[in-house]
């Protein structure tokens, strides 16, 4: 509850009260002097005697006081308080409004009465009909109330506790406050990121033209932009930034990114689609903050398969859209360009740890397995974090074990642990949240991580994952791991049973070469 700010007062004679207690005090010494002289006693029993008598004599008249005061009609504390408050509250620009304990108004100044309107007598009503609160809402937290076209901050706070209790509302005007507020929030600006996901893919199986079918959407994002006063520029053949107010973020909001469907809409040939993914921020922060954020944002909307709107704000990230079965879009470009990068980190490193999720399978375990193939060959130790008392995949580890190179290569979890360095690489496969790993702690303690995984990415990754690879497109990940090993090394380097896993994998995945293949 607020701070009581004490009750508006009944008078009472507070110098005779302190004379009163002089003299009680000087005639106790008195007693005492008495006492001790006729009755020959001991002197410190019997001033003790007389200390205690004197402490009772004071709580006897702050008893008295107490229940004067308490004792005063609920008639005339109500009369106190208008008098009292009439002059504290009389000539205050804020609303002012006080209540019993049952919310009904006892009194409110001029300009509360100017708020309300000023033929009307509101004494007697209740609060909650006048204002639209509950007057206990205000005693312990913020509370607004309407009151025409104002919109008001209520703050309460207690005036007596006496006869149930006599609260006081103190109103402030906040509603240029608001405005302002709004205003700032509408015309700040939000920054997208927008990529065409499929146009050269859909391509390869029509025979149209790619400027004209890029020019198709380039007219609708532009005719989109333009209905929102957006900037929208193209930074590459099939990319596009736009900046915009946050005021028709909030349209696109409500209509949820309609313009996926327009530009869905869009057909090349008979019956192929063609898609966009969008990155869009308007967090706090400067707007180089937002440029950044839409810039992972749409990465993240790509990695998740593309068509669909991935939204940052101060609440989080919101997805919108995202209907199309992912295309088969993969090219041996970026594997090996990923290969690259990781073999390069390797061998900055002192060793890696790599990696699969809880309840491992043959595509985990197989991913793993040959992305440890490719730090033998760049000269680096590597470890697989495997729980070795998973019956599922105890048989591959024995079967790996009877190979001299994977020997000592399989670790459980404390082990793991002990091997992590300030240098050390961990690699997950087959999953992109570190919280799914086999054992997080140690995906959580290495200063460096890597993914490798063929899953929709859930969220933005964390600050220690360097570098990703996520295709939503795979069939599996041991495809992918298949696909950096073709252009890292030699098959003649790659054993028997590493091929064997990677295939089992695959195999898994696919359901036998059913799907996704």
């Amino acid at each position: 509850m607020r701070k009581n700010n004490g009750g508006l007062g009944v008078p009472y004679a507070s110098r005779l009260e302190a004379v009163l207690l002089v003299t009680l005090g000087c005639l106790n010494i008195a007693l005492l002097g008495v006492l001790c002289y006729f009755l020959k006693s001991n002197t410190v029993i019997t001033a003790a005697l007389v200390a205690v008598l004197y402490l009772l004599e004071i709580a006897i008249i702050a008893y008295k006081r107490r229940t004067l005061i308490t004792e005063i009609p609920e008639k005339n504390i109500y009369e106190l308080l208008r008098e009292r408050g009439s002059i504290v509250f009389k000539n205050s620009t804020s609303p002012v409004i006080t209540v019993d304990f049952h919310g009904r108004i006892l009194w409110y100044n001029d300009a509360m009465r100017e708020t309300l309107g000023i033929d009307v007598n509101y004494v007697g009503n209740d609060v909650s009909d006048v204002l639209g609160i509950d007057y206990k809402t205000a005693l312990y937290a913020e509370a607004r109330a309407t009151v025409g076209s104002r919109i008001y901050k209520c703050e309460g706070f207690v005036v007596s506790e006496r006869s149930g209790g006599v609260y006081l509302l103190l109103l402030r005007d906040i509603t240029d406050m608001l405005e302002t507020e709004k205003r700032y929030n509408d015309e700040r600006v939000a920054v997208a990121y927008i990529a065409i996901d499929n146009v050269e893919d859909v391509l390869n199986y029509v025979h149209e033209k790619f400027s004209d079918e890029v020019s198709k959407v380039d007219d609708k994002l532009k005719a989109w932009a333009d209905s929102m006063n957006a900037v929208l520029k193209s930074y590459d053949n099939d990319k596009y930034v736009m900046l915009f107010d946050s005021s028709e973020l909030d349209k696109c909001i409500a209509n949820k990114f309609s313009i996926l469907d327009e530009i869905r809409d869009t057909r090349v040939g008979d019956s192929a689609s063609i898609t966009v993914s969008m990155g869009i921020s308007r967090c706090q922060g400067t707007l180089k903050d937002r440029e950044i954020d839409a810039q992972d944002a749409v990465d993240l909307a790509l990695q998740r398969g593309g068509d669909q709107v991935v939204y940052k704000s101060e609440e989080g990230t919101a997805f919108y859209g995202g209907r199309t079965k992912t295309v088969y879009k993969r090219s041996n470009v970026r594997s090996r360009t990923f290969s690259s990068q990781l073999t390069s980190l390797m061998a900055r490193s002192d060793n890696v740890i790599i990696m699969g999720h809880r309840y491992g399978d043959f595509d985990s375990f197989g991913a793993a397995v040959g992305i440890a193939r490719l730090a033998s060959i760049c000269g680096v130790k590597a470890n697989i974090a495997v729980d070795l008392r998973d019956k599922n995949l105890y048989p591959c580890v024995e079967m790996m074990r009877k190979n001299d190179i994977y020997e000592q290569t399989f670790v459980d979890n404390a082990d793991g642990l002990d091997l992590i360095g300030p240098d050390t690489l961990v690699i997950l496969v087959d999953h992109n949240v570190l919280a799914r790993a086999q054992f997080p702690d140690i995906a959580q303690k290495a200063a460096s991580v890597a993914i490798i995984d063929h899953h929709r990415k859930i969220d933005a990754l964390s600050g220690s994952v360097k570098i990703s690879y996520i295709e939503p497109s795979a069939s599996s990940c041991c495809e992918l791991v298949a696909e950096m090993l073709e252009s890292a090394i030699s098959s003649q380097y790659l054993l028997k049973e590493e091929a064997d896993l990677l295939l089992a994998g695959i195999l898994l995945d696919t359901k036998q070469f059913t799907r996704n293949t």
